[in-house]
């Protein structure tokens, strides 16, 4: 849809149809998605490079403990354009790059889950990060999964220092999409009953975000 629309504007010098145009907006995916769904609330669409999903967490853990809201869908979406794209593109480490969807519906009980978010945060760099993983508490790291950014050698340096009992490349596996992090979670949820995921996500600025998810 978008590059159609993008299309009629600069190409065909027309304005573009109104059912294209709605549909390049972030917030219609959620919306047929919760309207197939029969789910009726709020509609917040989250922007930030690479880390959109681990955000919008953020913002859903505030709801949930402030009271505002008891149940939620949330997820990550992206549509990619193949128009011009090199597949060796060394900024996408030669991954195919894909549309990507990955969604979870959320309630702060454990009662009926199949799992559960028990960590995100976020840290202004990778030392900060590092700090924090060290000293925290919990059991050593079960599966481990990098975000798109983490070149091949930072992982190997955190694999070499996390001595995990499993790495799940979803990435290398399934293909690259800006939302990656929702897929590749939902992909963990889906695969590895019993387990823990700790995904060490970064940003273009050197932000990291880290999620723990456990999987019941």
């Amino acid at each position: 849809e978008t590059a159609a629309v993008l299309d009629e504007i600069y190409a065909a010098h027309s304005l573009p149809k109104p059912y294209g145009f709605i549909n390049t907006m972030s917030s219609t995916a959620a919306f047929y998605l919760a309207q197939n769904l029969g789910i009726r609330g709020r509609n917040i669409t989250v922007s930030s490079q690479h880390v959109s999903f681990e955000r919008g967490l953020e913002l859903l853990k505030v709801d949930f403990a402030g009271g505002a809201e008891r149940r939620a869908l949330i997820g990550g979406v992206d549509e990619a354009s193949l128009n011009g794209f090199d597949g060796g593109d060394q900024n996408h480490h030669g991954w195919r790059m894909v549309d990507g969807s990955g969604w979870f519906y959320v309630k702060p009980e454990r009662e009926g889950a199949c799992g559960a978010f028990t960590e995100n945060r976020s840290f202004r760099d990778g030392l900060s990060c590092r700090r924090w993983i060290k000293e925290r508490e919990g059991s050593p790291v079960d599966v481990v999964s990098f975000g798109a950014l983490v070149g091949d050698t930072e992982a190997a340096e955190w694999r070499e220092a996390l001595h995990p009992v499993a790495e799940f490349n979803y990435l290398r596996d399934y293909g690259y999409s800006g939302s990656a992090t929702a897929c590749g979670v939902g992909l963990f949820m889906d695969r590895f009953p019993g387990r823990t995921l700790l995904h060490i996500n970064k940003d273009p600025r050197g932000h990291y975000a880290v999620l723990e998810v456990e999987r019941y």
